[in-house]
């Protein structure tokens, strides 16, 4: 369940014993920003889920804040834009 942390602002809380990081979201006029793309498929559907039962605005960008894979492997499960840094880039290309 996302936590709301301030008026456009939420959280998806970590999980240890799933290997889970938290995951954010801030939600514009238009468009939602993810934190990190989650540790696989079912992650980043669960953030989804949450995003579209608070109605708030699409999912249009997610950034990978670094290249662990617990942060970045849900990304295919996201039709939205995706922001790395060129380090962060260099290490996902494989």
């Amino acid at each position: 369940m996302l936590q709301k942390i301030t008026a456009n602002t939420y959280y998806l809380i970590n999980d240890d014993k799933k290997e889970r990081p938290a995951l954010g979201v801030i939600s514009g006029e238009n468009a939602s920003l993810v934190v990190d793309a989650g540790n696989s498929s079912l992650h980043a559907q669960d953030l989804i889920s949450e995003v579209k039962r608070l109605r708030l605005p699409p999912i249009k960008y997610v950034v990978v804040t670094h290249a662990h894979w617990d942060h970045f492997l849900g990304v295919n499960e996201y039709e939205a834009s995706l922001i790395v840094s060129k380090k962060t880039n260099e290490k996902l290309q494989f």
